[in-house]
C-alpha cells in the first residue's frame, strides 16, 4: 500500500494534477483520506479486541514485535533466512533455475527445513525456479504493464480513462510491493487479479493509439485459436488428474489421524501418480506410503517407497533418516549408517539422525562411538531425554550404575518415560546400598 500510494503520487504530482481535472482530483484526495482513516479505526480496532481477548492470535503491535523477532523464526528474521538460501541457490543454477516447482524440494539442499514452500517472495521464487530467463519474462510484463499505463494517463482523452490508469498503477505498484515479502503469485485469485491489470492496461493504451495501431493478421489469431484448442485438452486432464490426487490423499490424511494404515495406503497410493507426487505440505506422498508400511512392519516395502521419496525429494534429512531406521529394522546396518550419514550432511544437527546412529552403535556394543555421539546430542540439546537414556544404558553395560542412574533420572525429568522401569530395577538397589 505503502508504495503505491508513493508511485501513484509521484506520477500524479510529475504529470500534472491538472490533467486529471478538478472534481476527479478532488474525488481521489477524498478517497486517499478516506482509505488512510479506515485503516487506522481498523488498527485501533485490532489492538483493542486483541487486548481485551488474550487467547486471540495476535495484537498488532504482537506483529510487529514478530516481524522484527531476533530469533529468525518469524516476520522478517525467518525471510531473510528464506532469501539467503535462495540466493544461493539461484547462484548455482543463475541461467535456468531448477525447475518449475522445484524450490520445495531442493530448499533442504541450503539449510531450509521447515514446512514453507516458497521463499516469501516472488521474485527471488521465479529465479530459483526459471532462471534469470525466467525472471526477464515476468519482470517484462509488469515494465510493458507500466508503460502502457503511464502512456494511457499522458494521452487518454477522458478524465474516466485517466482516472482509470492511475487506479491501476496503485494496485500494480502495490502488488509489486507485495510480492517482495510474501507469495501471491502461489493463490489463483491473485493470479486472476494481476491478469485483469494486464488485461486493462492493454485496453486503456489502444483506445489511445488509435491512429498507430498496427493491424494484426488473421492467420496469427487462428493459429493462436488452433493452440489454446490443441492445449486445452492436455490441461483439462492435468486438472482433473490433480483433482482426484487431492481428494485421495485428503482421505488418506482423515484414516492417518486414526492411524489406519491399510487406508492409508490404499488412497495414498490412488493420489500418487507422475503429475501430482509432492503435496501442499510439502511431504512426498509415497513417504506417507512408506511410513504405513513401516509401522506395518512391512519393511522392505517402506524401504521402496522411501527411496521413491527420495528421488523426488532428494535433500530432505526426514526421509534419508526414516528409510535408515527401516533398514535398521533388517538389521542392515551398514546400508542404515550410510543414509543418516547423508542425512547429517545436509543437516549436521539433525537429533534424531544421530540418535538413531547411536542406537545402531549401542546395538553393535561400541559404547565408545555411541557415547562420543550421545554426548554431542547433549551439546546440541541438553534437554534430549533419549540421548540421556541411552547413555544409562551405555553406563549399565559398563557396570557404572551410580552414572546410569543419574542419566536415567535426568531421561524422566526431560519426559522419556522409558527410562523409569530402569531406575526402579537399577536406582533403588543403589540407594539401598
Amino acid at each position: 500500500m505503502v508504495l503505491g500510494f508513493i508511485v501513484t503520487g509521484i506520477v500524479f504530482l510529475i504529470s500534472g494534477k491538472r490533467r486529471l481535472g478538478i472534481e476527479k482530483r478532488k474525488q481521489l484526495i477524498r478517497k486517499v483520506i478516506y482509505i488512510l482513516g479506515a485503516a487506522i479505526l481498523f488498527f485501533v480496532f485490532a489492538e483493542g479486541l486483541g487486548r481485551i481477548f488474550k487467547n486471540t492470535r495476535s495484537t498488532v503491535t504482537g506483529s510487529i514485535e514478530k516481524t522484527f523477532d531476533s530469533s529468525q523464526k518469524f516476520g522478517a528474521g525467518s525471510r531473510l533466512r528464506r532469501w539467503d538460501a535462495t540466493l544461493k541457490l539461484v547462484r548455482e543454477n543463475p541461467v535456468l533455475g531448477e525447475g518449475a516447482g522445484d524450490w520445495k524440494t531442493v530448499k533442504y539442499k541450503y539449510g531450509l527445513y521447515d514446512n514453507s514452500v516458497t521463499p516469501h517472495n516472488d521474485y527471488l521464487w521465479v529465479m530459483s525456479d526459471s532462471g534469470l530467463v525466467g525472471f526477464f519474462f515476468y519482470i517484462l510484463l509488469f515494465i510493458l504493464a507500466f508503460i502502457y499505463l503511464h502512456r494511457a494517463w499522458h494521452k487518454a482523452e477522458s478524465e474516466d480513462d485517466r482516472f482509470m490508469a492511475l487506479c491501476l498503477l496503485f494496485g500494480l505498484a502495490g502488488y509489486m510491493a507485495i510480492q517482495s515479502f510474501t507469495f501471491p503469485k502461489k493463490g489463483i485469485s491473485h493470479q486472476v487479479m494481476l491478469t485483469l491489470y494486464f488485461v486493462f492496461a492493454v485496453i486503456l493504451n489502444n483506445k489511445t493509439r488509435k491512429e498507430g495501431r498496427i493491424n494484426i493478421p488473421q492467420w496469427l489469431f487462428t493459429a493462436l485459436l488452433i493452440l489454446n484448442i490443441l492445449i486445452a485438452p492436455v490441461m483439462i486432464t492435468f486438472a482433473i488428474v490433480r483433482l482426484k490426487s487431492e481428494h485421495a490423499e485428503r482421505i488418506a490424511l482423515r484414516y492417518r489421524a486414526k492411524g489406519d494404515h491399510k487406508n492409508i495406503i490404499k488412497y495414498m497410493t490412488m493420489a500418487n501418480n507422475k503429475w501430482s507426487n509432492i503435496d501442499p505440505f510439502n511431504h512426498s506422498l509415497a513417504s506417507y506410503i512408506a511410513e504405513s508400511h513401516y509401522y506395518l512392519e512391512e519393511h522392505n516395502e517402506a524401504i521402496k517407497f522411501y527411496t521413491q521419496a527420495l528421488r523426488e525429494s532428494p535433500y530432505n534429512p526426514n526421509y534419508w533418516v526414516n528409510r535408515a531406521m527401516a533398514y535398521s529394522k533388517l538389521d542392515i546396518n551398514e546400508k542404515a549408517l550410510k543414509d543418516l550419514n547423508m542425512a547429517l550432511k545436509l543437516n549436521p544437527e539433525y537429533e534424531l539422525a544421530l540418535t538413531n546412529k547411536a542406537v545402531i552403535y549401542f546395538n553393535k556394543q561400541d559404547y565408545d562411538k555411541a557415547s562420543e555421539i550421545l554426548y554431542h546430542i547433549l551439546e546440541i540439546n541438553p534437554r534430549a531425554g533419549k540421548a540421556h537414556y541411552m547413555l544409562g544404558l551405555v553406563h549399565v553395560n559398563r557396570k557404572v550404575l551410580n552414572e546410569a542412574c543419574a542419566y536415567f533420572q535426568d531421561a524422566v525429568k526431560y519426559g522419556f518415560k522409558d527410562a523409569q522401569q530402569y531406575i526402579d530395577a537399577y536406582c533403588q538397589t543403589q540407594s539401598a546400598q
